[in-house]
């Protein structure tokens, strides 16, 4: 509720301040940011020890299931994004397909998703910074409202904790996606 209510006001001083050289390299380093993570997932898997590969594996599935909900969740709500010049409560506008919506953040989602598991094996709860500076790099460049990225978030941390939580007490139902 608080990120809803935080909106407007933060578009307003992100749009006041979108052709700074901060905010553009803000925005880029949200955008890579997901990329960044999941290879980073990909390399524990590939190279790392039982441990590690296994983290990594949790991590990727995690991505996958997560990204899936997340487009799920842009299909049902199509949220128009703040670059649309539309406001925070309506709906994508003509020549804008629903997949490109705005919540919840695809990219906050997968980060999240991709830390979560690592961030439980390691006791690392720095790894969120991580996911969440991404996250606010994409408010920064105007492609998402506060509560898209806090919704993204917590989707993706969802899913991550429940597939590392369920690898660890295989009484649960888990969720298996190879690649």
């Amino acid at each position: 509720v608080a990120s809803a209510l935080s909106d407007k006001p933060v578009d307003r001083f992100v749009k006041k301040h979108q052709n700074s050289t901060s905010f553009r390299n803000w925005d880029k380093l949200g955008k890579a940011m997901p990329f960044a993570l999941v290879g980073a997932a990909g390399a524990a898997f590939a190279f790392g020890d039982e441990r590690l590969q296994n983290i990594g594996l949790i991590s990727m599935q995690s991505v996958a299931a997560a990204t899936g909900l997340a487009v799920v969740g842009k299909y049902a709500i199509g949220r128009a994004r703040p670059g649309e010049e539309r406001g925070p409560w309506s709906s994508v506008g003509d020549g804008y397909k629903r997949s490109d919506a705005s919540f919840p953040s695809g990219h906050s989602t997968i980060a999240f998703a991709a830390v979560t598991p690592f961030a439980k094996e390691y006791d690392a709860p720095w790894l969120y910074s991580v996911a969440a500076l991404g996250s606010a790099g994409r408010v920064a460049g105007r492609k998402h409202w506060v509560s898209d990225t806090v919704a993204g978030g917590i989707l993706g941390y969802a899913v991550g904790s429940w597939l590392w939580s369920a690898q660890r007490d295989q009484s649960k139902s888990g969720l298996s996606i190879n690649p």
